[in-house]
């Protein structure tokens, strides 16, 4: 399956042998070549390109997990004129990745904004690995998944959304009082437009490809933007803090604000209806429909039936409360931040 995974450990330079590939490393180095790498045609380098710095502390990683050296990369920037601030963005990049920058080009086209390019110049290895992605992005689109091709899936699309996709707010669901979001990807190439709806679709997503406008796209409940949360999905851009702000949104819900419970119990081991009585100040009858409730989705089970019944999480409800807890230290972070940043504008 992994076949030329195997080829390229043994064909590349090393600092030092690995002898076992990270599936979430590789899944995430091709996602992001998906996205933003060597495109076809141009296949002498194997180059990724990003505005953010973070990304490509991320792709110089990747690589040297999979045994490239650092010292074999190189970096260039295009930007518009209208920037002014070009050496001192130079040597922020070379400061924090270790990697000089040789190139540096004006594009008169464009938006007015700037771009870094890591490569390296190896047509050997960009062979090895851009064939690594067109199978098996072929293979995650066409095949059944086992537990490793779900983890490459994860990965891969991760950094595919993070390079390409977009995250947006749609409208408020009126009955349960939360707002609803959007996923799109972006892609000149129609062909992959139609490979990640397929992936898309495995992944329980149902998307809908518009070919007048490159993309597809799909809507994104909340267990999605727990999913896209999980994986990491737009990390390092504004779209990751959009779906923190969303995922905090959905739990404002009547519906789903009921799932921090989980949080609150994560560390008892079990509990009855009368710990809920007393926690949240609901009925009986309350407390036991909402245990029923949570039994039939697959979140709680009964040890045992006399009285008072006591219940305990199940897995899934364990990797939820571990999940929601992580979202609430990263939502903390971000009010944190915009408290500061409200304080230090209202300074004279």
């Amino acid at each position: 399956m992994f076949y030329w995974i195997f080829t390229f450990l043994t064909l590349c330079p090393f600092q030092g042998a690995h002898s076992i590939i990270s599936i979430d490393t590789f899944g995430r180095l091709l996602g992001q070549l998906q996205a933003e790498g060597t495109k076809s045609g141009k296949r002498f380098n194997l180059e990724f390109g990003n505005k953010l710095i973070s990304e490509h502390l991320n792709f110089r990683d990747y690589l040297e997990e999979l045994g490239i050296q650092r010292h074999s990369l190189l970096s260039a920037i295009i930007f518009h004129p209208s920037i002014k601030d070009i050496p001192e963005k130079i040597k922020e990049f070379e400061q924090k990745t270790s990697i000089p920058i040789i190139q540096i080009s004006e594009a008169k086209t464009g938006k007015g904004g700037y771009a870094f390019k890591t490569f390296i110049r190896s047509k050997l290895i960009t062979e090895i690995i851009l064939n690594s992605l067109d199978i098996l992005r072929k293979k995650l689109a066409q095949e059944p998944w086992d537990k490793n091709l779900k983890n490459l899936a994860d990965a891969f699309f991760a950094k595919l959304l993070t390079g390409d996709g977009t995250l947006d707010r749609t409208t408020n669901n009126r009955e349960y009082d939360f707002p609803e979001a959007r996923i799109k990807i972006t892609d000149g190439n129609i062909s992959y437009l139609k490979d990640y709806a397929k992936i898309m679709k495995k992944l329980g997503f149902k998307p809908h490809i518009n070919e007048s406008h490159i993309s597809v796209r799909s809507y994104a409940g909340f267990d999605k933007l727990l999913y896209l949360y999980k994986i990491k999905a737009f990390q390092n851009t504004p779209n990751w803090k959009k779906l923190i702000l969303l995922i905090s949104e959905n739990l404002k819900g009547r519906r789903l604000c009921t799932s921090l419970r989980f949080v609150d119990f994560l560390d008892s081991k079990e509990f009855t209806s009368k710990a809920l009585i007393a926690n949240y100040g609901i009925k009986l009858r309350t407390a036991n429909d909402w245990l029923n409730n949570k039994k039939k989705e697959g979140l709680a089970v009964r040890i045992d039936n006399t009285l008072p019944i006591r219940w305990k999480f199940t897995p899934k409800a364990e990797e939820l409360a571990s999940t929601l807890s992580l979202h609430r230290k990263d939502l903390a972070e971000i009010n944190k931040s915009i408290t500061i940043s409200s304080s230090s504008s209202s300074r004279f």
